[in-house]
């Protein structure tokens, strides 16, 4: 029993801790503008679309179609079978 309470409070003062470190570190974030607003990220969110989007539309067009056209056979199989 004494070592569930003395765990417990190294627990929370540990906590404790931590949440006092934290708080300048939030209050310094709220001071300085956000850099993805700016142009520059305006620029940076715009090219990683482009990137994700031109992977997704690379992948697509090289394994989509055989994947639908294989699909398609197998449904027609087994239209044709039943």
């Amino acid at each position: 029993m004494n070592t569930c309470r003395r765990f417990l409070a190294l627990a929370s003062g540990i906590l404790l801790i931590f949440f006092f470190m934290a708080l300048p570190v939030l209050a310094a974030e709220g001071a300085e503008p956000d850099p993805a607003e700016s142009t520059t990220g305006l620029i940076f969110r715009w090219l990683n679309f482009l990137i994700v989007f031109g992977g997704i539309a690379y992948l697509i067009a090289k394994y989509g179609g055989a994947f639908f056209r294989g699909n398609a056979k197998e449904i027609a199989a087994s239209i044709v079978g039943s």
